[in-house]
């Protein structure tokens, strides 16, 4: 009796094991490992964020309602509460609201699938709770840079298309292939566990580039009357590539004990809000080096002279 009881214990470990991992057996019977969408749903069922149905599938492909959907968000900011008893949804929409991530008047009904372009609209909202994210107002040509990539934006409702270029911008959706956002589409199940496991994870997403690093070098037979280098750095891309690049074309042009003085500095500003006051550095004779960047301004200018 007594090893059938430690069997049965092993078993359930087991059991128990694959369900939070979806190693092995799978978690659903209607899910594959190689589905795009299999490593967010397994991450998101072990967290607890979302559950599957009764009958053992998880159903991707069904349309997710709004209420569903705020239910998610809320779970996956770590808020567990308990179901509403005349309607199941209040408690997590009434946290929602706290929260900020939902204001009255953003739905005529709960009931209804949530759109493409509202899942933007609350991620957005999250994002910038957790993060402190201000809020950034596109120049015409950054906001373009967007809309250019996204073939039926114009589709998209006025009052959402703000939240659609930022949810671009943050990286937490990325559109279909063939160009299209289908903002107006419902919100498949599959899909808002992938944009959830990247608004919780922010490695997860795949941030919009707006410009990336800009170097031009004139080391090489240049006018003396022009500047040597210009370097600019674009705090709306990722930035660890482009300090790389920075430090790469730095360490060949001035030296490692003068790159690393500027690299510190340069660092200092990951916001297009933060400032870095104009700082010189002596380098050769009687040139010199100035980082600055302003407030308000996304780019870091390193220019040598």
């Amino acid at each position: 009796m007594k090893k059938v009881g430690i069997s049965v214990i092993m078993i359930a470990l087991i059991l128990v094991f694959t369900f939070n991992t979806g190693k092995g057996l799978g978690i659903f019977k209607d899910l594959k490992e190689s589905d795009w969408f299999y490593e967010n749903v397994v991450v998101l069922v072990g967290k607890g964020i979302i559950e599957g149905y009764t009958d053992g599938e998880f159903k991707p492909t069904i349309a997710m309602t709004t209420d569903q959907f705020i239910k998610t968000m809320v779970v996956a900011l770590g808020h567990k509460l308990e179901n509403g008893r005349e309607y199941w949804a209040e408690p997590y929409i009434e946290k929602a609201l706290d929260l900020g991530i939902v204001k009255n008047g953003d739905f005529t009904s709960y009931n209804n699938t949530i759109t493409r372009a509202e899942m933007a609209m609350l991620t957005v909202r999250v994002v910038e709770m957790l993060e402190g994210v201000k809020t950034y107002t596109y120049v015409g040509s950054e906001e373009e840079k967007i809309t250019s990539t996204i073939s039926d934006y114009s589709s998209a409702s006025a009052s959402l298309k703000p939240y659609i270029i930022k949810a671009y911008e943050l990286g937490t959706i990325t559109g279909y292939p063939d160009g299209k956002f289908k903002p107006r589409d419902s919100l498949k199940r599959s899909e808002a566990c992938t944009v959830i496991r990247r608004v919780i994870d922010e490695k997860m997403r795949d941030r919009f580039v707006f410009y990336g690093i800009e170097i031009i070098d004139n080391l090489d037979g240049h006018d003396p009357d022009l500047v040597d280098f210009v370097i600019r750095i674009n705090v709306l891309s990722p930035l660890e590539a482009q300090y790389d690049k920075t430090k790469t074309f730095l360490l060949d042009a001035v030296g490692e004990k003068l790159t690393n003085e500027i690299m510190i500095l340069v660092k200092t500003k990951t916001d297009f809000q933060d400032i870095i006051p104009s700082k010189f550095f002596e380098w050769k004779g009687d040139k010199k080096i100035e980082v600055a960047s302003p407030g308000g301004y996304t780019d870091i200018s390193i220019s040598g002279w």
